[in-house]
């Protein structure tokens, strides 16, 4: 499996996630048909090269955005996102930050992570 179908299957999988955004955990971006709460997850490569310039290997970092009509629920969302994450131990969360879009005035938590298994 790749890190991105485990990342998901952790997130989705989750009970008190589910409880609170059903299975509305999507990646790049959530339908327009979806109304909040949701999770949108997206995934940033990142290439190490050796000195030859062939590629070492490649590490990932999943950014996870707790979208909700206000910064109390998506605060909820993400708490629970992080419980799920800590409970697999394979994933860090490095950062965790708040947005707020203004064209659908939705509430964000942001959470930044690293795949930590070995």
């Amino acid at each position: 499996m790749s890190i991105e179908t485990d990342f998901l299957a952790v997130i989705a999988g989750d009970a008190a996630v589910a409880a609170l955004v059903g299975a509305k955990v999507a990646i790049g971006a959530a339908p327009e048909s979806d109304p909040p709460p949701y999770v949108v997850v997206t995934f940033q490569r990142v290439p190490e090269y050796t000195l030859d310039g062939d590629l070492a290997f490649e590490e990932v970092f999943p950014s996870v955005q707790c979208w909700a009509t206000t910064a109390a629920q998506a605060n909820a969302v993400a708490d629970a996102v992080t419980a799920a994450l800590h409970a697999s131990s394979d994933y860090a969360i490095e950062q965790r930050s708040v947005a707020f879009d203004p064209d659908t005035q939705l509430d964000a938590a942001v959470l930044t992570c690293q795949d930590i298994a070995v």
